[in-house]
């Protein structure tokens, strides 16, 4: 082995070891976020992700009667929505009211009309009733008895926070939008997770995504498996859980989810002669072909934080209309596993040991062609796979590697210093 080889190897090796080391302190970690935030947004939206995003603020644009939005408001709204067809709608507010008014029955009317709905509400545990069960309350939802894994680790609930009232929900499905004060958690990685189950006794039921998930693939409660920890099964779809039975939402799927104000479904059918923009219409025109959301997504209500991106906070609304783009596309985005990730150190360490065979230029032709392939490797694998891995070890010890085979001849001495000889 020539000295220059055996400077090579040592350079090499102690490069990567040192990014190596910073890379899992933690060093690098904003550099990975926005390498998977620009894989998500190269890669763009699955040709299954196939939901729009009705949103109700309270803006100047609004035209609704009331805020919040009264019995009357919602009729109009689903009576204009009806205009498009829609066979799948997820209402994610709860429709409760103290005193519902006069246009109550019209609401119902209206929900009897649309196909298919699912309706949201809230889920929370009280310490005091823990181990309580009741049957009236376990009536209200589907459970799923396919379930492999401690059904213990899934979150426990006692009570419905606002459990729309019995005309409202006769014969439509209920699931829960958050659990306690949480529609979601955020990971030590910083990645955000949405919560498919809850456990009432030992009863495992769905959740607001999940139920939306199910009606949309056309498949019954009795035909949905469970592996916690592992997968949630419905037809030809496998979605990846943890333990508790999350799901890692991919956030960079966001941008790719047309939306539309409420307040637009009231202009009429005839498209063509209104001001809205082509995301609206595009959201209008995919009501018939996919799911509707309808949630709050008023800015007083924005409580999710969306990391290492521009928009900031966004509506739970938002982020479950999200977390339903994920389950229909199939875009779970996953960190290679130690095994892969130490097939690709040692794939660079050589590359990169190999530069210092060759001369200062051809080294440095060489390096950037490893550099490129590296690259569109990872690109390809989280294409197709979904899959990505942190490059700051492969391509730091590359570049480095670049950097020192051009200083340094076939001699082991400094290219510099053996022009000069």
């Amino acid at each position: 082995m020539s000295a220059r080889l055996q400077l090579g190897v040592l350079i090499c090796l102690l490069t990567a070891g040192f990014l190596l080391r910073e890379e899992v302190s933690g060093t690098f970690k904003g550099f990975e976020k926005g390498w998977v935030a620009w894989l998500t947004n190269s890669s763009g939206a699955s040709e299954g992700q196939k939901v729009a995003f009705i949103r109700i603020d309270d803006s100047e644009e609004r035209i609704f009667e009331s805020w919040p939005l009264s019995p009357g408001d919602y009729a109009l709204l689903l009576q204009n929505l009806r205009n498009f067809e829609p066979q799948l709608v997820g209402i994610a507010p709860s429709l409760r009211w103290e005193k519902p008014g006069l246009l109550y029955d019209s609401l119902i009317r209206e929900l009897d009309a649309i196909p298919q709905t699912v309706l949201g509400t809230e889920l929370s545990f009280l310490e005091a009733e823990g181990g309580f069960v009741d049957p009236a309350l376990a009536a209200l939802f589907q459970p799923i008895e396919d379930i492999i894994g401690n059904r213990k680790r899934v979150p426990a609930i006692t009570t419905v926070l606002d459990l729309p009232q019995d005309e409202v929900r006769a014969g439509r499905p209920l699931a829960f939008t958050r659990l306690g004060n949480s529609v979601g958690n955020r990971l030590a990685t910083g990645e955000l997770t949405v919560p498919l189950l809850a456990r009432y006794g030992d009863a495992v039921i769905p959740g607001f995504v999940l139920q939306l998930a199910m009606l949309n693939l056309e498949v019954p409660v009795s035909e949905v498996k469970v592996s916690l920890g592992r997968w949630i099964r419905m037809a030809d779809t496998e979605i990846p859980i943890d333990e508790t039975g999350s799901m890692v939402v991919n956030m960079g799927l966001r941008d790719f989810i047309p939306r539309v104000n409420a307040s637009a479904l009231l202009l009429g059918s005839d498209l063509e002669s209104t001001a809205l923009t082509e995301e609206e219409l595009l959201a209008i025109r995919l009501v018939k072909e996919s799911a509707v959301v309808i949630g709050i997504d008023d800015r007083r209500f924005r409580s999710v934080q969306v990391p290492d991106t521009e928009v900031g906070m966004i509506s739970p609304a938002d982020f479950l209309v999200t977390a339903l783009g994920t389950i229909q596309g199939g875009r779970y985005v996953r960190e290679l596993g130690l095994p892969g990730k130490m097939v690709i150190w040692v794939l660079a360490f050589f590359g990169a040991s190999v530069l210092f065979l060759f001369p200062a230029r051809k080294s440095l032709l060489l390096g950037f062609a490893l550099v490129t392939g590296f690259g569109i490797f990872g690109f390809l694998a989280f294409l197709i796979l979904d899959v990505w891995a942190s490059p700051i070890v492969p391509l730091g010890t590359l570049f480095v590697a670049i950097v020192a085979a051009g200083m340094t001849s076939s001699s082991g001495q400094p290219e510099e210093e053996e022009r000069s000889e």
